[in-house]
């Protein structure tokens, strides 16, 4: 499959970002470590492809997620 391209900006970018709360960060400072090895992994083409993978393949999330994470080295 080849996704469209949005020469009219319809779609929004994705700009993935952690969102955690200070409480979790102070008592398991790991946790923003392990998170910023995702920076920089879900760009829009990855975004689509996941999406694709769930919504149009009706894959399950967490398989979909858990090989993408084994694929990127993250696991």
């Amino acid at each position: 499959m080849t996704p469209l391209r949005d020469n009219l900006n319809f779609f929004p970018p994705y700009y993935a970002a952690p969102v955690v709360r200070e409480e979790v960060l102070r008592r398991y400072p790991e946790v923003k470590t392990v998170l910023s090895r995702l920076e920089g992994v879900l760009d829009n083409a990855a975004m689509q492809r996941l999406n694709f993978e769930v919504d149009g393949k009706k894959r399950p999330v967490g398989r979909v997620v858990a090989e993408f994470l084994k694929q990127k080295g993250l696991t």
